[in-house]
């Protein structure tokens, strides 16, 4: 998550891969980060800086949950 925040390129090595991690990047890619893991299980993440996320777009394969009405 901070090097979505971050401005450049983060790059992750040995980190455990369990499904929050999977939703974590899906949901920064959602976000607008660009998140790629390669062959040899080092994740790249490129950041968009200190306000550069974007509201994620509807969608019904989302994998992050819409808020309930009223939140």
């Amino acid at each position: 998550m901070l090097g979505a925040l971050a401005v450049g390129e983060t790059e992750i090595r040995g980190m455990l891969e369990g499904e929050d991690v999977l939703d974590t990047a899906a949901a920064m890619r959602a976000l607008g980060a660009d998140v790629e893991r390669d062959d040899n299980g080092v994740w790249r993440v490129s950041g968009v800086g200190i306000g550069g996320l974007a509201e994620p777009m509807p969608s019904s394969t989302s994998a992050i949950p819409e808020q309930p009405p009223g939140y």
